[in-house]
């Protein structure tokens, strides 16, 4: 009996280029732009003035822009709510900033005096990521898996990863995955600060291009089980064949043509592809100089003759650059391009930039590829690239090994008088950059870490950490802008403000390569990232993965391949499996303290005896984990 396989059947879109599955691709192919004078805020007297908005869509929420795609996905997949609701659907979704307005409007009331500022993070309790996957979840009573990942720019992807493993291990029979993000004064800050911004337009690879346009909106797309919708009679767009993962480790905004190729030919590995197999690459192509000479470096690297790349487009001229929702709206434009046989734009494209030796595909073109990628990369150099499968039928692919996982290392950092300061006196060989406390603990935690596993970085060790989100930074970064205006905000402070902050510094300082995952922090003890990293290494076969939370502290653990730790002769702690993944609309509490699963897995290595364990994230969800003394080789 050959695997399940994920195929996509539903897509959701809300886009500057329009809502809905046809006026977004016609607009697409048309080449159109959904670029204009930015009219949602006052941009009188900043270095630019132009984005890629999404026209008439009331209320202006992340949450509704959410829901909204959802709604088209189940329309789309002639699927009816009461059809996706209960246990055997899951909820994955991506975010660069989550509720950003609305985060916003809290800090508002604190400059205005409304609210003191020892309030702020009880009153943005409600508006951080982890809100999105939840309250959509809770919208569509939904109570299988679910998770809002914050790995930035590659949001999209890596919720689309996560939904592609829930389907083909059989943990769901649906899955809503995808990508959301809204602009607001100071996203369009940060990039402008950082000179990111083109004046007028995007123009990615072309001679002369002079930056990004900021962007926002929404892709959800729906996935299922290919058999099961052939059986049903489903419309299939495509089949999400693979994913790969990495991160470049080198730099906190510049991106590495070396650790985005690692990350397609881990796709392509993924996958079962060969370079010469894949017919169309929807690039992450930014437009700005730095990243478009990378990414094009890469494809050079994996399609060393120019002859043989594959056509290579980016649709950000189009959208802008919608952030966390960017790779879900490529991710929809590549199952388009494979089920309408349209290669979509890249509109305002120049040639003659000898660092892009691509053929860019300046007007739509009719082709048939078989498989197609898409490309995205963050901030922090964490990398996800997705394949999809033209959706012809085909021989189902042969079941994916599943390797046994154990722990090499469990520690728990925290609370701190200072947390910057100790994290500087463990680590005074390093420099660090700017930290703040959520950074400072996770790098404090993961030396422990590393050093108690006997691990150094490298391309078979990666990390997954969740936090609640970087408030302090984005509080500093946002008040100094409302009182001082664009020019008063700190440019290095920017990237502290993702969500994504703290496990791109943990690659970066320690050399972690092979991946560089960031989840809303539901859960202090970081239950939902150990159960990530545990279905990501199982997947793989090989390789380790620092994986757990940061809040008031961290909590971190070394998850490996049981076989990798044995042939390195590594002291196991436990052997480790995920027993459930689920959803309880009325459950969300209080969760358990920063540091809970360290102490349950030092119980298990020091008592001898098996533990179950179960968690409750603060917005409803629940992980079920079981501890076992490790058995004799």
């Amino acid at each position: 009996m050959g695997a399940r396989r994920a195929a996509v059947t539903g897509l959701g879109i809300v886009s500057a280029l329009g809502s809905g599955v046809e006026e977004f691709w016609s607009g697409l192919v048309e080449g159109r732009s959904g670029v204009a004078q930015i009219l949602s805020f006052d941009v009188s007297g900043w270095r630019t003035s132009r984005g890629a908005e999404v026209k008439d869509f009331s209320p202006r929420e992340t949450g509704a822009y959410l829901r909204q795609a959802a709604a088209q996905a189940l329309e789309d997949a002639r699927l009816s709510a009461s059809a996706v609701a209960g246990p055997r659907t899951a909820v994955f979704i991506g975010t660069t900033f989550g509720e950003c307005l609305g985060l916003n409007r809290v800090m508002d009331e604190v400059i205005a005096g409304r609210l003191p500022e020892a309030g702020l993070e009880e009153a943005a309790r409600p508006l951080l990521p982890a809100s999105l996957s939840a309250g959509l979840a809770r919208h569509l009573r939904a109570l299988g898996p679910q998770l809002t990942l914050t790995t930035a720019c590659a949001a999209g992807n890596t919720a689309l990863a996560a939904a592609q493993g829930a389907i083909e291990d059989g943990r769901a029979d649906f899955a809503l995955a995808g990508g959301v993000d809204l602009f607001s004064p100071a996203i369009f800050a940060g990039f402008n600060r950082l000179l990111a911004v083109a004046p007028e337009r995007c123009a990615p690879f072309s001679a002369g291009r002079l930056g990004l346009i900021p962007g926002e909106g929404c892709a959800v797309l729906l996935l299922e089980d290919f058999e099961a919708a052939r059986r049903r009679g489903a419309r299939v767009y495509a089949t999400l064949a693979g994913y790969g993962l990495g991160c470049d480790a080198r730099h906190a905004t510049a991106p590495d043509a070396e650790g985005i190729a690692r990350a397609i030919g881990d796709c392509l590995q993924d996958a079962g592809l060969r370079p010469q197999d894949v017919g169309y690459v929807n690039a992450h192509g930014t437009g700005t100089p730095a990243n478009d000479k990378a990414e094009a470096a890469a494809i050079g690297a994996v399609w060393p003759q120019a002859a043989s790349r594959p056509p290579v487009s980016s649709i950000k001229g189009a959208l802008g650059h919608a952030m966390g929702a960017a790779s879900a709206l490529e991710a929809a434009a590549c199952c388009l391009a494979l089920a309408r046989g349209v290669l979509p734009p890249t509109i305002n494209h120049v040639a003659g930039d000898p660092d892009c030796a691509l053929d860019c595909v300046p007007r739509a073109r009719q082709a048939r590829p078989r498989y197609a990628l898409s490309n995205a990369f963050a901030f922090g150099g964490g990398n996800c690239v997705t394949a999809f499968a033209a959706p012809e039928p085909a021989a189902a692919p042969a079941p994916r090994a599943c390797a046994g996982v154990v722990v090499t290392a469990a520690v728990a950092v925290g609370p701190a008088r200072d947390p910057e300061q100790e994290a500087r006196a463990a680590l005074p060989e390093r420099d660090l950059g700017l930290l703040d406390a959520p950074i400072a603990y996770a790098l404090s935690a993961a030396r422990l870490a590393l050093e108690q596993a006997h691990l150094a970085g490298g391309e078979r060790t990666g990390a997954v950490l969740e936090s609640s989100g970087e408030l302090a930074a984005q509080w500093r970064f946002y008040r100094d802008l409302a009182t001082g205006g664009p020019s008063a905000v700190e440019p290095a402070q920017f990237p502290n403000n993702l969500a994504n902050a703290a496990v791109s510094r943990v690659c970066i300082i320690f050399g972690l390569k092979l991946a560089a995952i960031s989840l809303a922090g539901a859960y202090p003890s970081g239950e939902g990232a150990a159960a990530f990293a545990w279905r990501l290494l199982r997947r793989r076969g090989s390789g380790a993965m620092l994986a757990g939370g940061v809040e008031a502290g961290a909590c971190l653990l070394v998850l490996e391949t049981e076989q990798d730790a044995r042939s390195r002769g590594a002291r196991i702690l436990a052997e480790f499996e995920v027993i459930e993944e689920s959803f309880a609309p009325e459950g969300a509490g209080d969760s358990s303290p920063c540091g809970c699963l360290a102490k349950a897995v030092r119980k298990v290595e020091e008592g001898g005896r098996p533990l179950d364990y179960a968690a409750r994230s603060r917005f409803g969800g629940i992980v079920r984990l079981r501890l076992k003394p490790p058995t004799s080789s």
